[in-house]
Order: structure tokens, then sequence, then C-alpha cells
């Protein structure tokens, strides 16, 4: 249930109490992987007295393309968290990193340099592992370089954090894994 409010909330707040319900289950649908988001953004569109939530075509479109993109990027962690607390390392896992680095950068405008860059594989490699809090990962993206830290800007890495924490939340397995 925190999967879905989580991402709930993270798509709007502009929905009345009885939209928001109905939003969730199809968050929930799509979660179980019971629903694709094409199906989701016609019924998230569909008027709520035809059975849907009644937004804009184009807010469903983007709630549909976030759900999605979060859930795809959930499966990275999901499968990246599976070898690491069974010891098994592979050869695909800086490819991983690199993928999972490149999400959390989606989040960010600025321009990064090689030393930051470093820092923030180093970084999202700790936290995907659960060798991080969601408080040290914030602090570690926080602090200068010369401290350890990716040197970003408070609010850059409060962002950052909040859509990676996103993507951990979905990328967790149902028994939870070292959160």
């Amino acid at each position: 249930e925190l999967k879905v409010k989580s991402l709930v909330n993270y798509l709007t707040q502009d929905l009345n109490f009885d939209q928001l319900t109905r939003l969730e289950k199809f968050v929930q649908l799509m979660i179980e992987r019971k629903m694709r988001g094409e199906e989701f953004k016609k019924m998230v569109a569909r008027r709520y007295e035809d059975g849907g939530v009644g937004v804009t075509e184009a807010l469903a479109a983007v709630m549909a393309e976030k759900i999605t993109r979060i859930l795809e990027h959930a499966e990275d962690v999901r499968r990246y968290r599976r070898r690491f607390e069974n010891n098994v390392f592979f050869d695909s896992e800086e490819e991983l990193i690199n993928r999972l680095t490149s999400y959390v950068l989606e989040e960010y405008s600025g321009e990064m340099r090689p030393a930051q860059m470093r820092r923030l594989k180093e970084i999202v490699r700790e936290r995907i592992s659960g060798l991080l809090r969601k408080e040290e990962f914030l602090a570690k993206l926080d602090a200068p370089l010369e401290e350890g830290g990716a040197g970003l800007r408070r609010q850059t890495a409060q962002n950052i954090t909040n859509y990676f924490e996103k993507i951990i939340i979905q990328g967790i397995e149902a028994h939870g894994a070292g959160h």
C-alpha cells in the first residue's frame, strides 16, 4: 500500500477523495503488472461516471509515462539488490549502475563535472545496495566533493533523493529487502 500511495502522491494533489481512491486502484494494477500504460492512460482519462478518474488525456498520459518509467527503473534496482544480497556479482553490474545513475540524472538539469559523476555513481551504488539510508544518500549528494559527497546544491540533492526513493520503494522485494 505504501508503494501505491507513494506513486499516487507523486502524480497528483488536485483530485478529490473519490478520484484519488479510484486512481490508487489503477496504480495498484500497474504495480502488479495487471495493467499496461496504454490501458492505464485510457482508464484514468475516462469520465469518472464511466469508471475512470476524469482527468485530461494530457495528464493521464503524463501519469502513465511516469509510472511506467519508475516501474522500469525499479526493475533494475530489484535485479541489483537480488544479486547483491546473494553475493552474485555479474558482468553487467557497471552497466546497471550507469543506468540507475542516468535515471537520477533525469531529475538533474545542471552541469556535472567528471569527479561529481564518479562520486554520484558510488553514492547510487551504496544506496541501492542498502548500505546507505535515504537520509545518508541525501547528505552525501549534498556534501562537498572534498568531504566525500557529490557536491550538489541542497534542493537538487533533495529532488534527486525524492525521485530515487520512488524507484527504490518500487524496487524492494515484497519481503522487504534491507531498505
